[in-house]
């Protein structure tokens, strides 16, 4: 079955505390959209992956996430330093 496979997977990475503290948490309203991204983005995503591999994967994508907000705002501190320089 497509969720417990993703569940399964799900546990593994996050641990299965956090995913009990979210699984209390959830509400009706998002209960739907939870089981969505169990069923596709955990077992698709990260299905077949040892779980140490997998969080890895995940701090390295919130990393690159990091590092991408610092170039961008490097960018905008540079930038209008430029255009004042060429006036």
């Amino acid at each position: 079955d497509r969720f417990e496979t993703g569940m399964t997977v799900r546990r593994e990475v996050l641990g299965d505390a956090h995913v009990d503290r979210a699984e209390a948490a959830k509400s009706s309203f998002d209960a739907p959209f939870q089981q969505l991204i169990t069923e596709s983005a955990w077992r698709k995503k990260f299905a077949g992956m040892e779980a140490s591999d997998a969080r890895t994967l995940c701090g390295l994508e919130a990393k690159n996430a990091r590092l991408k907000r610092i170039v961008a705002d490097q960018v905008l501190d540079t930038v209008p330093w430029r255009v004042i320089r060429q006036s």
